[in-house]
């Protein structure tokens, strides 16, 4: 993995210049992926070693060891409650647009991936299969090489095409493991350059239609890869008419019994994987239907968690859309309903009569773009 620690102590002289010091010296926050936690003392005492204080002032670090799953989990909030001055994330692009205080993203490349390994894997599955459009994901880690895969194929003349998706504000191919658009219909396949399995399951989730790959970008080795995304996303939207069903049933009886169950809408606050803008979107919602309502607010949201609130119904979850979905079975095998918040959406306009669950397709993972579903635009305002 490379990073210039160079940059990021540029950076950091640059916010701190002329910046104030009640305390009597700058605190700065370290924030690493689970990939790179490993190297944290390492980058912290490197750090320490380049930049030990700005115009006369002390620079203190603070690595936090919390337990980082993406971008969504920036600790902005904790760090202003701790006093430090700025945020060094590593390893994962900006999605949240306005922090709490100052945060310096550090690209996290890794080197081993090849624009010209890509193209001679995609060259050879294409021509394996007969393609011609394909649509091509990473991660953060390989998005600047897959830029140079499509000159490579031109250069080559041999016909392909490929497709990168742009969710603002990532940079195109780069996609979440909560998030992927689908790709345009005259796609042949989906290429997945990534080493996990998250990524690429959200990109069988939004293109269930399309056979799809995962290529090495260090061998270009390609392998067909599976995922049951229909059995998954039938069995989300029989939870999604499931609680439709019981949500209506709960118009009738609101008002009429003391003990009537509640619709639980949980905040997840592990970082900024919650969004207030979705939070407000949906209470609202329920509340224009008059149903009881219970507010959870959870760092991790596990059924340990949930089960002694007897009193809902059924839970909705503001923190990882996937989460219903990886641990649909782990749920309902605790006695418990959950959705996400697409889903509740999509569970309140069936109460309101505003859409129907039966095309498949019609499922999504949405998250942060702006071109998103509705209102559920995660970091920013309601679209239209």
């Amino acid at each position: 993995m490379n990073f210039s620690l160079e940059c990021i102590v540029d950076e950091m002289k640059s916010i701190l210049q002329g910046r104030s010091a009640p305390r009597g010296y700058h605190a700065v926050g370290l924030q690493f992926p689970e990939g790179l936690m490993e190297q944290a003392v390492d980058v912290c005492n490197a750090l320490e070693g380049m930049l030990e204080t700005v115009d006369g002032v002390a620079v203190e670090y603070v690595i936090f060891a919390d337990v980082l799953y993406g971008a969504c989990n920036i600790d902005d909030i904790g760090c202003m409650l701790m006093g430090v001055d700025i945020l060094v994330h590593f390893g994962h692009s900006k999605i949240v647009p306005n922090t709490l205080i100052s945060v310096i993203y550090v690209p996290v490349i890794d080197g081993r991936g090849s624009a010209a390994i890509v193209a001679d894997g995609l060259t050879d599955l294409c021509k394996a299969h007969g393609y011609k459009v394909v649509g091509l994901v990473t991660t953060a880690q390989f998005a600047a090489c897959l830029s140079h895969v499509q000159p490579i194929l031109d250069d080559r003349e041999v016909g392909i095409r490929v497709v990168g998706e742009v969710q603002s504000p990532l940079p195109k191919y780069e996609i979440l493991g909560c998030t992927c658009r689908r790709f345009p219909p005259d796609t042949d396949a989906v290429v997945s350059v990534v080493d996990g399995d998250f990524h690429y399951e959200a990109t069988c989730l939004s293109n269930s239609h399309l056979p799809a790959y995962r290529l090495s970008p260090v061998t270009g080795v390609y392998e067909s890869v599976g995922y049951d995304t229909h059995n998954k996303i039938n069995s989300r939207l029989n939870v999604i008419r499931s609680c439709a069903d019981a949500l209506n049933k709960l118009m009738v009886e609101s008002g009429r019994d003391s003990a009537i169950k509640k619709v639980g809408l949980v905040f997840g606050t592990l970082g900024r994987q919650g969004s207030p803008v979705v939070f407000e979107a949906l209470l609202n919602k329920l509340r224009s239907i008059r149903v009881p309502i219970k507010v959870l607010s959870l760092s991790e949201v596990l059924p340990h968690y949930l089960l002694p609130h007897k009193d809902v119904l059924f839970f909705a979850q503001l923190a990882c859309p996937r989460l219903t979905i990886d641990w649909d079975e782990e749920i309902s095998a605790c006695g418990l309903v959950m959705v996400n918040y697409y889903e509740l959406d999509r569970t309140l306009d069936l109460c309101l009569r505003k859409t129907d669950t039966d095309d498949l397709e019609d499922y999504a993972l949405v998250n942060f773009t702006h071109d998103g579903h509705k209102e559920l635009c995660y970091y920013g305002r309601p679209t239209a």
